[in-house]
């Protein structure tokens, strides 16, 4: 049987590629004051920096374990949408992945809707 390419024959197996997205600080900007529990934050980013390079620490990590990782600002290159989707990198809430393909999920919050749109056209790629 021939698998998709971004398709894992197990939730729990040897991961070999992951789609992942780092943010950008400007789309953590809103998850810094007061808006962040409308960006289903439980309390505000206090370092982006910080969050950033850990997200860059992650990635590195992986990859030096031979995980092939597939950035979404790879696939789309600059695209303001994933400024507006600070949530976006939890990719793994958007679908799911079958060997057959993926099933995009219908995020029920509002703030996280415009997600499945953008994973689903980087599947595309």
């Amino acid at each position: 049987m021939q698998y998709w390419r971004y398709g894992e024959k197990s939730e729990y197996g040897n991961l070999r590629k992951v789609l992942m997205h780092t943010p950008s600080s400007k789309a953590l900007d809103p998850l810094t004051n007061g808006y962040y529990a409308h960006y289903l934050f439980s309390e505000p980013i206090k370092d982006k920096d910080g969050f950033i390079q850990q997200h860059k620490n992650f990635v590195n990590i992986l990859e030096e374990n031979g995980i092939k990782v597939v950035l979404i600002s790879d696939l789309l290159g600059v695209d303001q949408r994933i400024e507006n989707f600070p949530n976006l990198i939890y990719t793994r809430d958007s679908g799911t992945i079958l060997p057959e393909g993926a099933i995009p999920l219908n995020l029920a919050r509002h703030v996280r809707s415009g997600e499945t749109d953008i994973e689903a056209e980087t599947r595309r790629r």
